[in-house]
């Protein structure tokens, strides 16, 4: 079972999970990318799948807020399930890529990967943005790290 430590001053906490919630909304309300579905003549199949995924991004996402929400400064430790765990990794996933879609679009995928940004250089609002990217990317390799140790 998967045991994270999150050492988060009050500030970054409470603004993290401001965004978090809101990027959540915007990740369950809409997919991130297109897709077709099973098959897309078949429209109801489609409208049904594409319908399934929201709500699982939305679960997902659930998962992320809810962690958060038990998330202290630092003073505890946070155990997770193998599956919250994975759901975690999943919302961090579509949240991130909301972010980037609609943030951080004029970025190569390379920069943002490699943390090769100039955060000086940004203003307040996308350093929280990217800030938030940069965490959820670090809960990530956390969590897969804790999930499966011999990656």
């Amino acid at each position: 079972m998967p045991d994270i430590h999150l050492r988060l001053s009050p500030v970054f906490l409470a603004t993290f999970r401001e965004l978090i919630d809101s990027f959540s909304r915007q990740v369950g309300a809409q997919l991130s990318v297109r897709m077709e579905g099973p098959d897309p003549a078949d429209t109801e199949l489609t409208e049904a799948w594409r319908d399934g995924l929201l709500e699982s991004v939305r679960a997902d996402c659930g998962e992320l807020a809810e962690m958060l929400n038990n998330a202290s400064t630092g003073h505890q430790t946070i155990t997770l399930s193998e599956d919250k765990a994975f759901a975690v990794m999943r919302a961090c996933s579509a949240v991130r890529l909301k972010i980037q879609q609609l943030f951080l679009k004029p970025f190569a995928d390379e920069q943002l990967e490699e943390g090769e940004l100039d955060f000086d250089e940004m203003s307040p609002e996308l350093q929280q943005v990217y800030a938030c990217y940069i965490f959820l990317a670090g809960l990530q390799e956390v969590l897969i790290q804790e999930t499966d140790p011999e990656i």
